[in-house]
């Protein structure tokens, strides 16, 4: 069986976040990656997105999640997005969903929503 068109690395445009350039790395075994600047957020520093994707019927749903340290007063939550994604040959498009929750799993705030582009790395 070959793998999903969606295994791979990707430059991600995501327009709703409060910083739009992202890397997302999707593995074989469905663990997903995710990685932007800590200072692209101007209220909290993020850590890397870790988190799962599966692959129905040509459509990905995928969730990560990230602890966040607010800068003002070094509260820590975690941001949980969830994506629907279309993939085409090295692109994908979709839409994500934000929600934060406080260390003892309180909803916060959210849902946010966002739209997502994905151009896959290659070597050509």
């Amino acid at each position: 069986m070959a793998p999903s068109p969606i295994v791979g690395v990707w430059r991600v445009r995501t327009e709703g976040a409060p910083f739009p350039y992202h890397m997302f790395a999707f593995h074989s075994d469905g663990i997903l990656h995710q990685s932007n600047p800590p200072l692209g957020n101007a209220i909290t520093s993020d850590t890397a997105g870790l988190g799962v994707w599966q692959e129905r019927e040509g459509v990905v749903k995928a969730r990560f999640e990230e602890y966040r340290l607010a800068y003002h007063d070094h509260s820590i939550t975690r941001g949980v997005i969830e994506l629907t994604l279309s993939v085409s040959h090295n692109l994908f498009t979709g839409t994500a969903e934000f929600n934060v929750y406080d260390v003892d799993d309180k909803h916060l705030d959210g849902p946010l929503h966002a739209t997502v582009e994905g151009q896959k790395v290659t070597l050509e």
